[in-house]
């Protein structure tokens, strides 16, 4: 997956006359980690609201408004997370390669067991 996908990447910067480096890699990863550990793209929502999130983590207080705005996100993409486990887990597809991510952490235990 990852060198399809940064191959892809690379590709589509060398047909372009220039780049927001930072946005353009931003996405490129946001892209790469989610097929990863999730055996899936985001929408552009989705990566909305990972951008949301990260940023809230540098709120200084819990009453900043950036925080409680990541706390949002967080909550909708875990939610959404939990949606494709769930439909991997309950279509039988944790055994596939696309979601080794999903199949250890269906295996895993918390201290307690």
């Amino acid at each position: 997956i990852i060198e399809k996908r940064a191959e892809d990447y690379v590709n589509m910067l060398s047909k372009n006359d220039s780049t927001l480096l930072a946005r353009d890699l931003t996405k490129f990863c946001l892209q790469l980690f989610s097929e990863i550990f999730t055996g899936h793209q985001l929408s552009s929502e989705q990566e909305d609201l990972f951008t949301t999130y990260n940023g809230g983590l540098f709120a200084l207080s819990t009453f900043d408004p950036s925080f409680r705005k990541a706390r949002s996100a967080r909550e909708v993409l875990e939610q959404d997370m939990e949606r494709k486990f769930v439909a991997a887990r309950d279509a039988g597809q944790l055994d596939s390669d696309r979601f080794v991510a999903f199949r250890h952490i269906s295996s895993g235990v918390d201290e307690k067991g």
